[in-house]
């Protein structure tokens, strides 16, 4: 509300106004102006208080702002709104045949036993960066299609087929968001065509691996996905690590972008024993905030190895220090207890360049399961992966080539899950 003086009022005359207006409820305060003066009262003009106001002495007029109702308060970032199409719809309309679903169904089995070590082969996922001209693309799968079925006794290829761009600024975001590659981001076409190349690159006989993105993309195209990925910007999002809890393919964890040391805790109970949850709960409890544990349930997931600096083995039923071969295998060191059969198969990592006679180990040890002690591990372990690279990369590959020559990765794993399948009542895990 203002209210505009008459260029020739006194002071008396404003004082008298802005008394009035105070005595009103109006926070008030005057401004000069040509060829008058301006009283500003804040608040929501009455019109007793209007009337109140226009009948002093030296009062021009009163201005009230005109009533918009409430400011609008969503959406304000927002260019447009598009209804997306429901995914049952898209997926009645491009279905995926029987003989496509063997394949998926075909395909995650082998690539979950070649991850366990069961399958001798190796997983390869191939093929361009992201899918932005389908054609080309399609004629790319056509030739991979007769390669993967000669090499398909060494190798189980997955084609990669990437449709969503994570971008750290600014930049295309696939096919999906923008299929028109023009800023258009018609999203439903976008979907109507990966889900289409799916169902192209399957009747080639060729398994699909896609990296997950939007949290709601699965819903149009996973039941077509043999492999699924999580990228560098996505891997420590908890939407991400939920999204992939319900995902029914294995799914790759990449490394994350800032380069810092990760620690893969791996291991859960077996059946209805979750016995450990508890003790690793308890030593996240009382670690202060050092420790964090969280528990996973997808047993597909490749969250441990390749990604990870460092393995923790945390399951009670872990035989002699498998899950820390493992992690050696793919370049990691391992930390557990010093006990049992760690002793065949953890060294305290030591170096020359420290004083000892020479580079021996692959892992930390630490006394007790207690938060001082497995956080003690950890440090050490935090610390060497902190050291300069060139010296940290000889020690890991001093790691992993003394554990490829000692021990049998197939025969390992192949233990590893008959002891975890005769401790659940003798069921298959796979």
């Amino acid at each position: 509300m203002l209210v505009v003086m008459r260029p020739e009022a006194s002071q008396d005359e404003i004082d008298a106004v802005s008394k009035v207006a105070v005595a009103a409820g109006y926070d008030t305060q005057v401004f000069e102006t040509e060829p008058g003066k301006i009283v500003v009262s804040v608040g929501v003009a009455s019109p007793d208080a209007i009337d109140a106001l226009e009948g002093l002495a030296g009062v021009a007029h009163v201005a009230v702002a005109r009533d918009q109702g409430a400011p609008e308060t969503s959406n304000l970032r927002i260019a447009g709104i598009r209804p997306l199409v429901p995914p049952a719809i898209l997926v009645e309309q491009l279905p995926l045949p029987a003989e496509g679903a063997q394949l998926v169904q075909r395909t995650r089995r082998e690539v979950s036993r070649i991850l366990r070590g069961l399958d001798d082969r190796l997983v390869v996922v191939v093929g361009p960066c992201s899918i932005h001209d389908t054609d080309a693309a399609r004629s790319y799968a056509e030739k991979l299609a007769p390669l993967a079925k000669e090499l398909e006794a060494d190798l189980r290829i997955v084609m990669r087929v990437y449709f969503e761009k994570p971008r750290t600024t600014v930049g295309w975001k696939g096919l999906v968001n923008d299929p028109n590659l023009n800023g258009s981001f018609a999203v439903n076409e976008g979907l109507a065509m990966a889900r289409q190349f799916l169902l192209d690159v399957i009747a080639l006989g060729i398994p699909a691996g896609c990296e997950f993105l939007d949290p709601i993309t699965p819903q149009f195209i996973a039941d077509a996905v043999s492999w699924g990925a999580i990228g560098a910007r996505t891997t420590e999002s908890q939407v991400h690590r939920n999204l992939t809890s319900g995902l029914s393919m294995p799914v790759g964890f990449k490394n994350g972008t800032d380069g810092d040391v990760q620690i893969a805790v791996v291991g859960d109970g077996v059946g209805n024993d979750r016995s450990h949850e508890e003790i690793m709960g308890r030593i996240a409890w009382s670690s202060g905030g050092r420790i964090c544990y969280q528990r996973f349930d997808e047993p597909l997931s490749m969250l441990g190895f390749a990604a990870a600096s460092d393995v923790f083995g945390a399951s009670l039923y872990e035989p002699c220090g498998q899950i820390d071969q493992v992690g050696n295998l793919f370049g990691a060191t391992a930390t557990n207890r010093d006990t049992g059969g760690y002793h065949d198969k953890i060294r305290e990592l030591r170096m020359k360049i420290d004083g000892s006679p020479q580079d021996v180990g692959n892992g930390f040890l630490f006394r007790d399961y207690d938060p001082d002690g497995l956080w003690f591990g950890l440090e050490k372990s935090t610390r060497f992966h902190r050291i300069p690279r060139e010296i940290r990369e000889a020690q890991i590959k001093r790691i992993m080539r003394e554990v490829r020559e000692r021990y049998d990765l197939r025969n390992m794993i192949a233990e590893y899950i008959g002891l975890y399948e005769r401790l659940n009542d003798g069921k298959p895990l796979i």
